[in-house]
């Protein structure tokens, strides 16, 4: 694949981006701080700041490898970051990356992250030559599956047991993909 590392994206709503040390205040205050947030996800909510400090000091890390994809989603009209998007695993051998995405409670419901997904999307098809991108979601979360379909991903299966949630029980997952084909064909 043809990697860029995370680089600066942008919708008509969202400029997707590297986080920065700046964003910790934000990010605690918007979502990651916020236990409905995630309830769905592997990891749990944040219990103050100094945990998201700790955690973007890694991204900081992370990013100067050129296959690690993690966006801040910034909504422009303000400047604040309200989510993230990105790749949860790549295979090179595939050409695959599984993506994931959390964002804002204020900002469901309104189209941010299928508007998110499609610009990385976008560029996982376009520029990287990514033949699949995978999805999955916790089967009590249905909207993040509605979210995936909404971006022309196709459900698969369900992989009984197939994560752990933050609470340490398993869980089921829904699995979703979209190929190069789907989305060449769809216009996405």
């Amino acid at each position: 694949m043809n990697h860029t590392g995370t680089i600066s994206l942008e919708t008509d709503r969202l400029r997707l981006r590297r986080f920065t040390d700046a964003d910790a205040e934000k990010m605690f205050a918007n979502w990651a701080g916020n236990p409905n947030v995630t309830r769905y996800l592997p990891w749990k909510y944040y219990d103050d700041v100094e945990g998201v400090r700790t955690y973007l000091k890694e991204l900081q890390e992370n990013y100067r490898s050129p296959d690690f994809y993690d966006w801040c989603i910034e909504w422009k009209k303000t400047g604040d970051p309200i989510g993230s998007i990105g790749a949860v695993s790549v295979n090179e051998r595939l050409r695959a990356v599984g993506i994931g995405y959390c964002f804002s409670e204020s900002f469901w419901g309104k189209g941010i992250v299928a508007e998110a997904l499609r610009a990385v999307l976008q560029h996982f098809f376009k520029v990287l030559g990514a033949v699949r991108v995978t999805g999955t979601h916790f089967t009590a979360n249905p909207n993040s599956g509605k979210v995936l379909v909404k971006c022309g991903f196709f459900k698969e299966g369900t992989l009984r047991k197939g994560a752990i949630d933050n609470t340490g029980h398993f869980v089921d997952v829904n699995l979703y993909a979209v190929t190069d084909d789907d989305f060449l064909k769809n216009g996405l």
